[in-house]
């Protein structure tokens, strides 16, 4: 189960340290095509523009494999987490021009949420016994 977590932060700290930035070599007027940092620029854009939409491509296949690791346990955070999450995806994506993208962006953000709440639990059903 450590394993696991430590997989699942990995994971997020990931997806925060790759999120894309918001400004672009081609809108930057200090960066011109041509120039030697131009290149170097472009090039980490393309590959932080990739690792942004693989990572939810990584943490929805984390995201099944943990539904389906506590699909026996019946009702449980996890599943809650996944409910509101697309409940709240919906949402958002009605309104702003309904795209499937965003509710399973909130599917597994859910997911996660559930998950580190199970967690918690059972560190919290730990220390009790611990104690």
């Amino acid at each position: 189960m450590k394993k696991l977590a430590f997989v699942v932060s990995v994971l997020l700290l990931t997806a925060v340290f790759t999120a894309p930035l918001s400004a672009s070599a081609a809108e930057s007027p200090k960066i011109k095509p041509g120039s030697f940092l131009y290149g170097f620029v472009t090039t980490f854009e393309k590959v932080n523009l990739f690792f942004t939409f693989n990572i939810w491509i990584i943490l929805g296949i984390v995201s099944i494999i943990l539904l389906a690791v506590y699909f026996r346990r019946g009702r449980n955070a996890l599943w809650g987490g996944l409910t509101a999450g697309v409940i709240i995806g919906f949402i958002i994506a009605l309104f702003s021009g309904f795209n499937w993208y965003i509710v399973g962006k909130g599917a597994i953000s859910g997911t996660m949420v559930g998950f580190v709440t199970e967690l918690l639990g059972t560190l919290s059903d730990y220390l009790k016994k611990r104690t």
